[in-house]
């Protein structure tokens, strides 16, 4: 999904492989997409986050797996909550929690999602998760796996590839 350059990021649009159209997604996946971009690790960090309008709270500590990781509580300005979990031995975000729907527009029911970060490697001097796996808590089922291949920081690239889409 994408949200086009005359929007001003107010809407979501999706080419769906058929036609030569794309077509204006939900407002629910609309926030969703957006949801991603503004947690840390795809645009913006986390030091980012207070500066973008959202809100972080330190939470109390909480025991996964053996591990007793600091919790925080991230709110974005439009009120979607997310919990994200720092390794008290390498204080990489390794965990993420939230209540959401995988695919607003596949299937709407929310159930809570854990995504757990892995592979870490550094690229341009900043340490990005290569790797990651979603799981719906309450089934243990794997809803999704994530394996990136490469990262570039700050690539130059001719700004008119934007005026085709």
């Amino acid at each position: 999904m994408f949200i086009p350059k005359d929007s001003n990021g107010d809407r979501g649009w999706q080419w769906k492989g058929e036609g030569e159209a794309a077509q204006e997604e939900s407002p629910k996946a609309t926030a969703a997409l957006r949801h991603g971009v503004e947690l840390p690790s795809k645009l913006f960090g986390l030091h980012e986050l207070r500066q973008r309008g959202h809100r972080v709270d330190l939470a109390s500590r909480e025991r996964i797996d053996g591990t007793d990781y600091y919790a925080l509580r991230i709110t974005l300005n439009d009120g979607y909550t997310t919990t994200l979990y720092l390794d008290p031995k390498n204080w990489l975000i390794t965990r993420r929690r939230d209540v959401r729907p995988l695919h607003v527009d596949i299937d709407p029911t929310p159930t809570t999602i854990e995504s757990r970060f892995s592979d870490f490697r550094k690229v341009g001097g900043i340490l990005f998760a290569f790797a990651s796996t979603d799981t719906d808590l309450a089934t243990g089922k794997v809803l999704e796996t994530t394996s990136v291949r490469s990262i570039k920081v700050n690539p130059q690239f001719d700004s008119a590839i934007f005026d085709t889409l």
